[in-house]
This record gives structure tokens, sequence and C-alpha cells, in this order.
């Protein structure tokens, strides 16, 4: 956590070790550093100008000895704080700009009608895709079982809470052999605080493909074996997918849930129970 801290920073790894070290001794010589972290001299010193430049490390000399010791922690809150102003500033600046961007770019910007991806991170995308928009209603047909499978348990966690942040309401169909039990996948609850409603759809009916609607796109994710998926944009064709997950959806049947089960959920994201 701490690296990962320092990293938000731009503090290369080494540079990270050293303030590390610094901390941990209170004070140290260059040959001192250099020993505890497996660096030599030369890019040490290197290493502590760029930590004095930002503030994170200070230079003191005693009876001809150069120490150094490191600033107070409260010292990286600081620079944060001046990263997140800096952003701010170019954030106003391009709001600015965006009108006459956007005119000047007008005849340029045309979305493709059809994407494909493949492997694991490509069948990521297409689902992050989805979380660009907000305050949407939107419709998915969902082997959720398979789903898990191709892109972990982790994943869909953390895509349900940016959906819900966004406002991102869905109306699910889960096969009744791909889905699976809420209580030991609290984040796939259904109800108010999870701008979600799941039916579990008529037993004949089984897929391994899975399909989403959100706004003018459908996005289809294949099974764990075939590993791709594609979005198609188009207006047309999100409605004729509309219209037969609507058929399907008046065929199936609610999910039963049991409230304590998505309780641990719910709380995580803060809302009141």
């Amino acid at each position: 956590m701490i690296q990962k801290l320092l990293e938000s920073i731009d503090l290369t790894p080494e540079q990270g070790r050293i303030y590390s070290q610094l901390l941990e001794k209170g004070t140290a010589t260059a040959g001192h550093l250099a020993k505890t972290t497996g660096l030599s001299r030369p890019s040490v010193y290197d290493h502590l100008k760029s930590l004095q430049d930002i503030g994170l490390a200070k230079q003191s000399i005693r009876f001809g000895v150069k120490s150094f010791y490191a600033a107070p922690p409260e010292q990286i809150g600081k620079i944060l704080d001046m990263r997140l102003k800096a952003l701010e500033k170019q954030k106003s600046a391009f709001e600015a700009l965006l009108p006459a961007l956007s005119k000047l770019g007008q005849n340029a910007f045309v979305s493709p009608q059809f994407q494909m991806f493949e492997g694991a991170e490509g069948v990521r995308h297409v689902l992050m895709d989805m979380l660009m928009y907000r305050d949407l209603e939107t419709r998915s047909f969902w082997p959720i079982q398979a789903m898990v499978d191709v892109l972990s348990a982790e994943f869909f966690h953390q895509h349900n809470k940016q959906r819900i942040e966004n406002n991102l309401s869905v109306k699910a169909i889960w096969p009744l052999k791909k889905s699976v039990p809420i209580k030991n996948f609290p984040f796939l609850g259904a109800g108010k605080g999870f701008l979600r409603e799941i039916r579990i759809a008529p037993e004949m009916v089984d897929m391994q493909m899975g399909y989403w609607i959100y706004g003018t796109k459908t996005a289809f994710l294949s099974s764990s074996r075939e590993r791709f998926g594609f979005i198609v944009e188009s207006v047309e064709f999100a409605q004729m997918m509309t219209i037969q997950h609507e058929i399907m959806w008046k065929l199936s049947t609610k999910l039963p849930i049991n409230p304590d089960d998505v309780k641990p959920f719910l709380r995580e994201i803060g809302v009141q129970l």
C-alpha cells in the first residue's frame, strides 16, 4: 500500500525504497542507504536529489558528514493536493475548450458501428465501455456463472460498484443453469440499493453467450472457452434486442433473495439498511 501511494506521486520503486528507509531510520548517509537498498552510491545520490526537489528528503551536515532525513509523511498529502489543484485547472481549461474542439472535429469523430475484442482483457473492455455512461436503464441476458468464470468475481465486484455510482440500472435475466448463489456473491444482489432486478429464464432457455443493452449499444460476451466480445452500436439493433428482452422478461420469474445475504455489499457502498 505504501509503495502504491508513493507511485501515485510518480516516485520510482527505488525512490520509494529510499524514502521508506529514511522514514524508518530517521537519518542515514548515502553509503548506508546504498547498502540497505542494494543501489549504487551514485544512483542513491540521484534519487535523493529527486526526493529533495519535491520536498520529501532533506540534507544535514554534521562534523563534515552528509546525512539525509525524510520529510514528514504529511508532505505526501501536500504533494497530492498540489497535483489535484493542477488537474482541476487543466480540467477547467479543457471544459472551456471543449465546445470549440467538438465543433472543430464534428465531422471527424464517427463512432464505429461494430467493435470486436478478443482475450480476457478484450472481454473486460467490452463491459468497461458501459461505465463511460451515466443515468441509463440497461437490460441484460446474462449467464452469470459463465461470465464470472471468464472475468472473475473481483471484476464484477468492482464493476457493480461503479455501475451503481454511475446510476446505471439493469433488468437482468439469468438462465437457471447459469445462475449463482447470491450468498456467495453478495455484490450480485438485486433491489433498490443495487439498481438491479433479476429474473430467472424458463428452464429450457440456456445460453453460454450473454448480451447487455445500454443506450444505443449492445455488448455481447462469449463463454470461457472462446473468450471474445463485440459491441454493436445501432439504434435499430438496440430496439430489436430490447423487444426480445422484454418478451423473455415477461416469461421469466423473479429471483428470490435473502436480504441478509446482500447486506455486506450494501454496507460497503454506503446504502442505509
